[in-house]
Formats: C-alpha cells, sequence, structure tokens
C-alpha cells in the first residue's frame, strides 16, 4: 500500500515495525492479529491490535545476547511516536512515521 501511496521512504521503517509488532502480538497475545493502515499528508499511522490486554513490556538492554525483545527499542528510535490504546476488547499497539510522499500524497484518512 505504502508505495502505490508513493511513501517510499516509510516503506522499510514500516515493514520493519510492523513485523516486531505483529510477532509481539502472536507470541505474547496469542490471539488474532489485526493490522490497520493509515496515510495521511506526511504521515503513516500502523496500528496492531490483538485481543489481550496484556500490555508490551520492553526486556531489551544494550548488553543482552537476545535474539528478541528489541521491538519496542526500535519502535522508540524509528518512530515518530508510538503508543498503547486500550481497546473495549483488546488493545491496539500503534506508531506514526513521518515521511514525504514521493509524488502526491493520498487523500487525507486514507
Amino acid at each position: 500500500m505504502l508505495a502505490s501511496w508513493k511513501f517510499d521512504s516509510a516503506i522499510e521503517p514500516a515493514q520493519l515495525l510492523t513485523s516486531e509488532l505483529v510477532t509481539n502480538a502472536v507470541l505474547h497475545a496469542g490471539t488474532d492479529v489485526q493490522v490497520v493502515l493509515e496515510a495521511y499528508q506526511d504521515t503513516v499511522h500502523i496500528e496492531v491490535i490483538d485481543l489481550t490486554e496484556r500490555q508490551p513490556v520492553a526486556r531489551f538492554t544494550p548488553y543482552d545476547d537476545l535474539q528478541t525483545g528489541r521491538g519496542l527499542t526500535l519502535l522508540d528510535s524509528m518512530a515518530t511516536k508510538w503508543g498503547v490504546d486500550p481497546l473495549e476488547r483488546g488493545k491496539s499497539v500503534w506508531f506514526d512515521l513521518d515521511t514525504t510522499p514521493s509524488d502526491a500524497a493520498p487523500p487525507a484518512g486514507i
């Protein structure tokens, strides 16, 4: 979608961060997962929704040899902003990436 919307600069960080959040949801929530993607004039907004209220917990320290636990650290370093919103059933872990479309931006709210 990001390529079709001409948000080429957001593709790689969006793929990495979405992959991290989906992996966290699959490993820790163990429920169905939904990914929501929205684009505005200069921002990409991505949400990963699962059906548990269990909050994400940062586990990574720079000296860890573990191959997991880096998702929230990556969010902190790559996303413009991110957060966790409770839902009626479950939660949404989301992030925004500020970007400049390489061509025309999609209409607001797409």
